[in-house]
């Protein structure tokens, strides 16, 4: 966010300058000419198509509950003698290039939120099946205070962008399904050219009134496809087409590095990468169908539903990525999709951190995992334990066992996607450090997979979390996803 505009300009009614100013400017042949300048936050008044547009940035996070005030008084958040070191702090945080000289920036900040949320949610009670679910959410933001610098000797002082404030209001969060609350956050950015014992002092009033946010997004999903940039540099049996189902609430930056690791490693192949969200676990059949129908479409431009489709090799992260893959196979199903092709393509499966059981005691520690306070865990098993018990009667009266039961089973349906077969080899990447997914129910999968029949391989890290595994042995994690494809590619054409 912008620091602030400058609303006018003029010739200071007082021309004096302190002494040693006039000296360093005394060789000038033209006079010096004071000026005053006037900034303020009135961005409504700026011209976008002469200066760009003025955004702000709200970020879902761990809300609070509803319908309360909250007040923050900040005063002299002050650093001092800055001599090439940076200091940090949750209101201001600048990183200041090196100098001889001393500086004192001091910002007086006092922050008020208002916030509302409420749940809206459509459905029937016979049969039980809830279609829609969603939050919304109401806020008003203010931010008074101002920023103060001052120079002991002459100096150029460019601090970059200083962050003001940020917080996020805590309350409603489930982790890995569901969070919600604002983050309001304010940046200050100022050049200042200070000489001699001169000073600048601004202003700050910030505010946001009105803003409304609705979560989930309506489409409950992200779908991304990145077409290879050479196709000259791919390997003669590099696969063609990269299918990634990402874990629920997937950050894009975390996403972003296993994009580039498959761009490395195999040059020349189509990546599609489906991003979820914790809505997608409670919404309808319909809403669904409408995350995954883009994914349908790139799978279709890539050629995936010809008689001789491309290779494929497909990567699905944990519980949510299994159930995005699972509906992906129904949604085919009901367009007629899932007959297998007449030439069926080489295709791998890399299953990471998954599955996880539909214990009550597994899903606890899912959704508390991010939670540090063993108090704050245990009240929120309370509230889990109901919502759990709810959503597993719903599915019995329904005829259906619990969810993430049923992904397990389906997992191991060995033509689950058209492209897979009873011979298409699967590599699980799991870890003992995990406390979303346990290793054990992952272990009691691969058994039950072997005992079907199916080809499996897998890796265990030890010691390592939720989806970390690349992070923390990345030469194994990715050695193994290639040594999975090229064994396959071998036996394919020996």
């Amino acid at each position: 966010m912008p620091f602030a505009r400058i609303a006018s300009e003029w010739n200071h009614e007082n021309q004096s300058l302190p002494d040693d100013v006039a000296q360093k400017l005394s060789r000038r042949d033209e006079p010096a000419t004071v000026r005053g300048i006037s900034l303020d936050t009135q961005f409504s008044k700026v011209d976008p198509s002469r200066h760009g547009q003025v955004s702000m940035f709200v970020q879902g996070a761990a809300g609070v509950p509803s319908n309360i005030t909250t007040a923050f008084p900040v005063s002299n958040i002050t650093t001092r003698g800055l001599d090439g070191r940076s200091s940090s702090s949750s209101i201001l945080s600048p990183i200041i290039q090196a100098f001889e000289a001393g500086i004192k920036i001091t910002v007086d900040a006092k922050v008020h939120v208002d916030l509302t949320y409420g749940v809206a949610a459509q459905g029937t009670l016979v049969p039980p099946q809830m279609t829609e679910f969603g939050l919304f959410a109401d806020f008003d933001a203010t931010l008074d205070g101002s920023l103060s610098a001052d120079a002991l000797a002459s100096i150029n002082l460019n601090p970059g962008t200083i962050k003001v404030f940020d917080v996020a209001l805590s309350g409603l969060d489930f982790p890995g399904v569901l969070s919600l609350g604002p983050v309001f956050q304010i940046n200050a950015e100022a050049i200042v050219a200070l000489t001699g014992n001169a000073n600048m002092s601004v202003d700050l009033a910030y505010s946001v009134t009105g803003a409304q946010l609705f979560f989930p997004p309506s489409t409950g999903g992200d779908v991304y496809v990145s077409s290879p940039p050479d196709t000259s540099s791919a390997g003669s049996h590099d696969p063609q087409v990269i299918l990634i189902l990402g874990w629920m609430n997937a950050q894009a930056p975390h996403l972003q590095k296993y994009l580039d690791n498959y761009r490395t490693i195999f040059p020349g192949a189509t990546l599609i990468l489906v991003r979820t969200w914790g809505s997608f676990w409670w919404s309808g059949a319909g809403s669904r169908e409408a995350c995954l129908t883009p994914a349908i479409d790139a799978l279709k431009g890539s050629g995936m539903f010809r008689d001789t489709p491309p290779s494929l090799l497909v990567h699905v992260f944990s519980n949510g990525g299994n159930y995005l893959m699972v509906e992906l196979a129904r949604i085919l199903a009901s367009r007629g999709l899932a007959s297998q092709p007449s030439s069926p393509s080489q295709a791998c499966l890399v299953l990471d951190s998954l599955p996880g059981s539909g214990e009550l005691s597994d899903a606890l520690r899912a959704f508390t995992a991010g939670m540090r306070s063993p108090v704050m865990k245990l009240l929120a098993c309370i509230p889990l334990t109901f919502i759990w018990v709810a959503l597993t009667v719903i599915r019995w009266m329904s005829g259906k066992s619990q969810l993430l039961t049923e992904l397990q089973n389906r997992l191991n349906k060995p033509t689950l996607l058209p492209w897979f077969t009873k011979d298409t080899p699967r590599l699980y990447l799991y870890g003992d450090g995990d406390e979303v997914v346990r290793a054990h129910s992952i272990e009691g999968h691969i058994a039950a997979a072997k005992q079907l029949g199916l080809h499996v391989q897998a890796e265990l890290f030890h010691g390592s979390p939720h989806v970390s595994h690349a992070r923390k042995d990345p030469e194994r994690y990715w050695g193994a996803v290639k040594s999975l494809w090229e064994a396959e590619w071998k036996a394919r054409h020996t």
